[in-house]
């Protein structure tokens, strides 16, 4: 779940075989390789700091607003999702993949995101009034109406942000991500307790989009011209239909469950959910979203040499298993005592969905930047249908939940859909550079295996504790203690070239950063 042809005369290259492509490859290599190693590790680091401060901010929101907050926000956001696909549409995805010529497909792709931007912010204030009719509630159209001003914003940003990834920019756009992630949190809550309710959440969004504009413009300065070049837009139609088509899709798996929820159950239904599945990314971001944000780029440019661009996926999809599954199996035997200690008694009915929950993220750690690279790969084709079929089976399984048992019902078939998916999504990268099935369990089955049996050990510790004072603050310290003390030495024995591999390069990191500091 993600909740990612060119035409003739547009980009010209030489054949691989040549002593002289060749060369410049290996000349290329070591460069791409520490950029992509450094980026990691930029994006990793910001993504930590963000979700650090958005959990705070998550606490603090769920004391100050309600569930039907929560549930408003979250059918919003469902309405809006499909229509703002039409403005991220593949510019951005397009622009990097054509990244040596940028300064002629800058301007139209500038006036081409603009357009777009446009006819999604008309679009969701002609849907307002719908949305409010479907979902039987008022309060939901002057939500979609802020969301489409965010929208118009969002398209000024794609051509300076794919320039950015273009020259492998990470520090600048993860301090830029960092930056907006902490005002937009500090307004939401400014915001929450000056009574704005729902639009605590939205606003923000304003707010962000106009920090990234005074960052990125002055900084990339990209060369737009006045002209639109409308000439050029077909090319951006042409390919990005495709796209569009797997984006809409997917969208369904990531809005699926809300929209399913908030036409069968009242709102306070759809707002626990909400705030259930909003806790339960967490460790699925801080994982995914640095390597996605990173390996779209990087694998783009070894799109012509598929034996790197197999590798070098491998290797980022096990290192990210070994990190970001044991992430989340921790999250889930943290979930109890930590909401219990942080949040009102109003969300703890929300704590079997947090578990739940946690429990499918552990695959899309992997599942997420599988899509990266099936876009890296330029398999458009291949993405649509993929995208098709997870769309049906993920609405298939999550009315069947949601309709025998609520949210709980709801979160399980998400779990379940998570783990049957993300593997799919891994060997379908896999396949097309060389690999097989035993490539998929090489990434999965250590860090699953290993995770599981720690969250296990972890919880019966907890449970056999007799209650005592700060208990809940006990069991946070002793379920980490027990996750690391038995998932550490387990994958350093039975994955130990993925293991020094990792270890290497954060140490590697490490030591450069402490040279520079010096």
């Amino acid at each position: 779940m993600g909740r990612t042809t060119h035409p003739q005369g547009v980009r010209t290259l030489a054949s691989p075989s040549t002593p002289d492509r060749s060369a410049a490859l290996r000349d290329t290599a070591p460069p791409l390789g520490h950029a992509t190693t450094r980026g990691f590790a930029l994006m990793s680091g910001q993504v930590l700091a963000v979700k650090a401060i958005n959990l705070i901010g998550q606490v603090i929101l769920a004391w100050i607003l309600d569930r039907r907050d929560y549930g408003f926000v979250a059918l919003a956001y469902s309405v809006s999702a499909f229509i703002a696909l039409i403005q991220r549409s593949g510019v951005r995805e397009m622009l990097v993949q054509r990244g040596r010529h940028f300064a002629v497909w800058a301007t139209p792709a500038f006036w081409f995101s603009l357009a777009l931007g446009a006819l999604c912010a008309l679009l969701m204030v002609a849907m307002a009034p719908l949305a409010a009719a479907f979902y039987r509630d008022s309060r939901v159209a002057p939500l979609l109406l802020v969301l489409s001003l965010a929208v118009l914003l969002d398209s000024l940003n794609a051509v300076p942000e794919s320039k950015l990834q273009i020259d492998l920019r990470f520090g600048l756009l993860a301090v830029t991500n960092l930056l907006t992630g902490a005002v937009a949190m500090a307004s939401s809550i400014l915001f929450a307790a000056l009574g704005f309710g729902a639009f605590s959440f939205i606003l923000p969004l304003l707010i962000a989009n106009i920090i990234r504009l005074c960052i990125y413009w002055p900084v990339v300065r990209p060369p737009i011209r006045r002209a639109p070049a409308v000439h050029r837009w077909k090319y951006f139609i042409r390919a990005s239909g495709l796209l569009a088509g797997a984006s809409l899709l997917t969208t369904v798996t990531w809005q699926g469950d809300y929209i399913i929820l908030g036409r069968l159950y009242p709102k306070e239904v759809v707002g626990l959910y909400f705030w259930a599945f909003n806790l339960s990314i967490q460790a699925l971001y801080f994982s995914a979203d640095a390597v996605a944000g990173v390996l779209f780029p990087s694998l783009t440019k070894l799109r012509e040499e598929p034996q790197r661009q197999r590798e070098a996926f491998e290797r980022a999809a096990r290192a990210i298993a070994l990190l970001g599954i044991p992430a989340c199996f921790l999250q889930m035997v943290l979930a109890r005592p930590g909401v219990l200690l942080f949040f009102d008694a109003k969300w703890h009915p929300g704590i079997p969905l947090v578990q739940i929950l946690s429990v499918g993220m552990a695959a899309q750690v992997v599942g997420i930047p599988a899509l990266s690279a099936l876009k890296a790969q330029g398999r458009f084709a291949t993405a649509l249908v993929w995208a098709a079929v997870c769309a049906a089976a993920f609405v298939a399984m999550v009315f069947a939940g949601a309709y025998f048992a609520e949210a709980r019902g709801a979160a399980i078939a998400v779990a379940c859909y998570c783990w049957i998916s993300a593997p799919l999504s891994a060997y379908l990268v896999l396949r097309h550079l060389g690999g097989d099935w035993r490539s998929v369990r090489r990434i999965f089955a250590c860090p699953l295996l290993c995770s599981a049996a720690a969250a296990a050990c972890a919880i019966l510790v907890s449970r056999a504790l007799p209650p005592m004072r700060w208990g809940n603050v006990i069991q946070l310290a002793l379920g980490s203690a027990i996750m690391g003390a038995i998932y550490l030495p387990a994958v350093r024995l039975l994955a130990r070239d993925t293991w020094d591999d990792l270890y290497g390069k954060i140490a590697g990191l490490l030591s450069r950063g402490c040279a520079v500091a010096s």
